[in-house]
């Protein structure tokens, strides 16, 4: 029994739920904006809120991997997760991950604002038009990152929404900062992974790289880097100059980021490993920090 619930645990990518901290972030976007007193800060929403996403996030983990399964089949080391080499049931998968979305709107319905339980109505929605066919937006190539980066955004207006006195959309800016950032990120998973496996490889496992190059994704990279830097400049400028300070961490993390996107076997093809790097781990975790103490305390 234990053996086969690290099966399902796998399927439900528990180890990824650490990408729904951009949802802190939404919620320290709103009290920076909103001049929020720390002491006035209700974090038992906020740390819910980051829960709920959580649950959403694995539900759409577990709908992205039964409709991978033929695909991930064709992958050298994907064929041999859960569902594509037969460890697992695929109904009582989808049981599971139903009981997950049903707690997840429930609770938001009953404790958290409207507009929060829309975004995250709206999260869930995406990860469909990201997987689902007919739109399957993950077979068309840019069309594939522009789409699952939208995540990033919902992710911050779900943070953004824990409040449940705000009323104001956010920034178009930060919405905009937050997409080009996860585009970058989502643009760097495909470099390193192509780099890891065979052109005859990538091409079986998805139809996008037949589009994508090594030298089109790094352009891709470059542009959405400029973009991020460029939102981000302009968000500090107009709304708090001290994240200006924040400008060279940044920085690093781009240059850093792109030196271990190009090396061979790089965990940035699976971001959730970041821990098997400690120091640049420790880096981002210091930055965020950072970032943290200037929105509340700068």
């Amino acid at each position: 029994m234990k053996q086969k619930s690290k099966y399902y645990l796998a399927v439900l990518r528990l180890d990824h739920w650490h990408k729904n901290l951009f949802t802190l972030l939404g919620s320290l976007g709103a009290i920076v904006y909103f001049h929020i007193p720390f002491s006035k800060i209700e974090w038992q929403w906020i740390i819910l809120g980051l829960f709920l996403s959580c649950l959403l996030s694995s539900v759409n983990y577990a709908i992205n991997e039964f409709l991978d399964a033929s695909f991930d089949a064709l992958h050298p080391t994907k064929r041999y997760r859960p569902i594509p080499s037969g460890k697992i049931n695929p109904e009582k998968l989808f049981f599971i991950a139903g009981l997950m979305l049903v707690a997840a709107i429930l609770m938001s319905n009953i404790w958290m604002p409207k507009k929060f339980s829309f975004f995250l109505i709206l999260f869930f929605l995406s990860g469909l038009l990201y997987n689902l066919r007919p739109a399957r937006a993950k077979d068309v190539a840019y069309l594939d990152v522009i789409v699952e980066s939208l995540n990033n955004p919902i992710r911050l207006c779900i943070g953004w929404y824990a409040f449940d006195h705000l009323n104001k959309f956010p920034p178009l800016s930060l919405i905009l900062c937050f997409w080009v950032f996860g585009a970058y990120l989502m643009t760097a998973k495909r470099y390193a992974e192509i780099k890891k496996i065979t052109q005859t490889e990538a091409e079986n496992y998805r139809p996008v790289y037949r589009v994508y190059t090594a030298s089109s994704l790094m352009g891709m990279m470059h542009v959405y880097t400029v973009l991020t830097l460029t939102t981000f400049t302009w968000i500090s400028i107009k709304y708090k100059p001290v994240f200006l300070y924040f400008l060279p961490f940044a920085i690093v993390f781009f240059i850093w980021f792109y030196t271990l996107t190009i090396k061979k076997d790089s965990f940035v093809s699976n971001p959730e490993k970041i821990y098997v790097n400690k120091p640049f781990l420790f880096f981002c975790t210091l930055s965020l920090a950072f970032l943290v103490l200037l929105g509340i305390y700068g």
